[in-house]
């Protein structure tokens, strides 16, 4: 609802429905009013809420809609899972309810607006207190001083620093004895305590705020001041001023050939040329084949673990196998479903011995030596995955109203669990797919923990602040990610956001360092609305930091990491008839270009045609070649960095590009940028197996 004197009212009917409207009815009655502050927080009110806080209103309702969010919200915190689920937001209400206080100007606020306004401040204010109560609770003891200055415009913090700077501080010198008195006591230094009572006359029952505590607000404060704090200290001192230390910058080059120079001389291990050769690899995709099939019309698409093969799913649901090579049909079996449909989704197990098929309503596993054979037959499903370390476990992705998934033992052919909830299922979330822990202990599907040692009952509901989003365990094991939240598997809260991962499916590469966002596919109207949906996003797992973004023609129907990381692939539809394309893309590598004739360089879709020929004649001696031509690189940190790079061509491309941007004014460097391909492999003929992890 967009309209704002709707959202007014309605704004006001939740206000009577969550706020007692006196405190003399009957105790009674008050559980009335907790169950819906629960319910509201229970059915994805607080996301509602937060996204009429930022909706824009017509300026005479503004302010009241706002107030009457912010009432909404602090009656909601009198309950405790609702102020833990406030504390936990990203970003933090501290910062965000100040930002909207201050897009109101003072002087354009007037009449009722103007009192509003002043509500809506007050408002804030007991939210902030709510919230600094809940994290004092969990954290210590923390200064005010972080509210007042949320809360407080730049001009009165201004005003107050003058004043506090100018007032003289004097503080009784009796007072601070019998502190230092009643430290001395509470260490247990009895005669030195006595000592000090006897010389300075003063009472030993002290009991005003000890010592201890004293400190540690002065301590906090200077911690406050850092520019860099962090969260685990060393004991402080009190003879100085405390202050974090600044992050090491590392000498990293931007450019790929200083680095890789560098590289034979000095230790292996910087992060920072990780980084940037990461985001040099990952940043450059080239078309280097194009598969289609008059008789077959694709749906799905995976490849084996050989990575010299692709599977298909058809729409006649038939199975088919191609090799990657020579793009040739190596075979083809149809499979017997229930339903007749085509298969929507594959997945290959790491030992490539057996693949899960995905139809509407159904899931089959069977050998791919024999693919006639089904292993298991799971109704009621639309996806599915095999275990990470018991591959003979299916985690089923379930289609029934009553359940979100069921586990299956390949082995056996049995059943072995069904995961349901408490909680019903308010509509279905196509986009779902239950997916394993790392360990395979805990279980997620539609943002909903189990732990398989428990029983079929959740332990942990996290909060979808997004409709129909998708959710995945990191390969580290640690994080959670729902949609764009990151949150803590082992503290369920809420850590970051990160807005590459918004809307889409997550793809990791082969040894996780780095995460492929599809976006979600939509319908025919969207993606006539919505030209941006197509492209795919790379994102460093570690970081969460935004690689790069690809664009495609056309909506991306399917994804797939070649399991070596030499590839990802692609599925289209065609728009105007029935017509699948599968596109190969090769990582690291570059569109070809042609000069222009305002002599700039642009690719063509004739260049791309052009690759995908050039790329066939050259894929077997390639794929050859490669194995000696590309190095891994392991961390301190123990995560391994994939860095394949091919030294004809990734290494040639990278390495005229950056000495291109850094020798372009320079006449002498542009003449011996035409010998760039030969110089670049004779440079990574000196360490061949370095790689690019640096």
């Amino acid at each position: 609802v967009t309209d704002t004197n709707t959202v007014y009212r309605s704004m006001n009917v939740l206000c009577s429905l969550v706020i007692p409207p006196s405190s003399m009815i009957p105790a009674d009655y008050f559980e009335i009013w907790k169950l819906v502050r629960l319910g509201t927080g229970a059915n994805d009110g607080i996301r509602m809420l937060l996204s009429i806080l930022h909706m824009a209103h017509e300026p005479s309702l503004c302010d009241a809609i706002r107030a009457s969010v912010c009432k909404v919200l602090l009656a909601m915190s009198k309950e405790v899972k609702n102020k833990n689920d406030l504390a936990r937001l990203s970003p933090p209400l501290p910062k965000v309810l100040p930002d909207l206080i201050n897009q109101v100007k003072e002087k354009e606020a007037s009449g009722v607006a103007g009192r509003d306004h002043e509500v809506l401040r007050k408002c804030v204010q007991e939210i902030l207190q709510v919230l600094h109560q809940c994290s004092t609770a969990q954290k210590g003891d923390i200064s005010d001083m972080s509210i007042h200055a949320a809360s407080d415009p730049t001009d009165r913090r201004i005003e107050k620093a003058g004043i506090v700077e100018s007032t003289p501080i004097e503080y009784s010198n009796k007072e601070l004895l019998q502190v230092v008195h009643g430290y001395l006591t509470q260490n247990c230094l009895h005669k030195a305590a006595s000592a000090l009572q006897a010389e300075a006359g003063i009472q030993g029952n002290w009991t005003g705020t000890s010592l201890d505590k004293i400190v540690k607000v002065f301590l906090k404060q200077q911690h406050q001041n850092c520019a860099n704090p962090i969260s685990t200290l060393p004991p402080l001192s009190l003879k100085s001023t405390h202050c974090c230390p600044t992050p090491s910058t590392t000498s990293s080059s931007f450019n790929f050939a200083t680095r890789l120079f560098n590289r034979s001389i000095v230790a292996r291990c910087n992060l920072s040329n990780r980084r940037f050769d990461v985001g040099a690899i990952y940043s450059r995709f080239r078309l280097a084949k194009t598969l289609r099939d008059e008789d077959s019309h694709f749906l799905s698409t995976a490849f084996l673990r050989d990575g010299e093969s692709m599977l298909f799913g058809c729409a006649d649901g038939c199975l088919t196998q191609y090799n990657l090579n020579t793009l040739e049909k190596s075979w083809s079996h149809e499979m017997s479903s229930s339903n007749d449909t085509g298969i929507s989704g594959i997945r290959v197990s790491r030992d490539n011995e057996s693949v899960i098929c995905w139809f509407h309503d159904e899931l089959q596993v069977c050998p791919l030596d024999n693919p006639g054979h089904t292993m298991v037959s799971i109704p009621e499903a639309y996806a599915g995955v095999f275990g990470n370390f018991n591959e003979h476990y299916i985690l089923a992705t379930s289609s029934r109203e009553e359940d979100y998934c069921r586990l299956y033992d390949a082995l056996s052919q049995t059943e072995v669990q069904t995961f349901r909830s408490q909680q019903a299922r308010k509509t279905h979330n196509d986009n779902n797919i239950a997916s394993f822990h790392p360990e395979d202990n805990l279980i997620l599907s539609d943002g909903i923990l189990w732990d398989v040692r428990c029983g079929s009952r959740p332990i942990h509901w996290f909060d979808k602040l997004f409709e129909g989003s998708a959710g995945c365990f990191h390969p580290g094991g640690n994080e959670i990610i729902i949609d764009k939240e990151v949150w803590d598997v082992r503290k369920r809260g809420l850590l970051f956001s990160c807005p590459a991962l918004h809307n889409s499916y997550i793809h990791f590469s082969p040894l996780n360092d780095i995460m492929y966002a599809v976006r979600h596919a939509v319908d025919d109207r969207e993606e006539e609305e919505e030209q941006t949906n197509h492209w795919f996003k790379v994102v460093d797992s570690s970081t969460y930091q935004h690689i790069h973004t690809q664009p495609t023609d056309r909506a991306i129907v399917n994804f797939a990491v070649h399991p070596q990381d030499r590839y990802v692939a692609l599925m289209h539809h065609s728009d105007d008839i029935m017509e699948s394309v599968c596109k190969v893309y090769t990582i690291g590598r570059v569109k070809r270009s042609v000069e222009t004739a305002d002599g700039e360089s642009a690719s063509t879709e004739e260049d791309e045609e052009d690759e995908e020929d050039e790329e066939l004649e050259d894929d077997s001696d390639e794929s050859e070649d490669e194995s000696s031509e590309s190095g891994r690189v392991t961390t301190g940190v123990g995560t391994t960095v994939v860095a394949e790079v091919r030294v004809g061509t990734v290494a040639a491309s990278l390495l005229s590009s950056s000495s291109e941007e850094e020798d372009s004014d320079d006449e002498s460097d542009e003449e011996s940028d035409e010998d760039s391909d030969g110089e670049a492999a004779a440079v990574f003929e000196l360490d061949p197996g370095a790689g690019v992890g640096g």
